[in-house]
């Protein structure tokens, strides 16, 4: 036999429960309240995403062309002076990452380096091997 009294333990349910003639006390009036309960107190802690990393976020790499200065500030001619020379660097760091990296990595890296060295010669020839020697 079961009788109904005391109310159902979830906050905001006024239901009735119904205990069992022996055997443990139920705090629930149905399996599906004691759920929502459950899932109410659970704290779910979202891990921050992951930092943004962006090529030119840092200081130059030591072996970097000329003390190259990320983020050139000044007229559009020093700008794009600071964009050839950041490009020189990253042909230089390409080649070197072809020297070291695994075999399917490497040949990648290289097409980079000879890519963005024929792309400066294309557009900036006669500037960029004049700076070079």
């Amino acid at each position: 036999m079961s009788e109904t009294f005391d109310k159902c333990r979830r906050p905001g349910c006024e239901n009735a429960v119904t205990q069992p003639s022996r055997g443990r006390r139920r705090e629930y009036c149905s399996p599906a309240c004691k759920q929502a309960h459950f899932r109410a107190r659970q704290v779910v802690e979202v891990a921050p995403p992951p930092p943004v990393r962006t090529p030119f976020a840092g200081p130059p790499p030591e072996d970097a062309v000329g003390g190259l200065l990320f983020g050139v500030q000044g007229t559009s001619d020093e700008q794009l002076v600071g964009a050839i020379l950041q490009t020189q660097a990253l042909i230089q760091q390409y080649s070197r990452l072809a020297r070291d990296a695994r075999g399917q990595f490497a040949w990648r890296a290289q097409g980079m380096a000879e890519d963005l060295t024929a792309a400066l010669g294309r557009y900036f020839g006669e500037a960029v091997d004049g700076d070079q020697g």
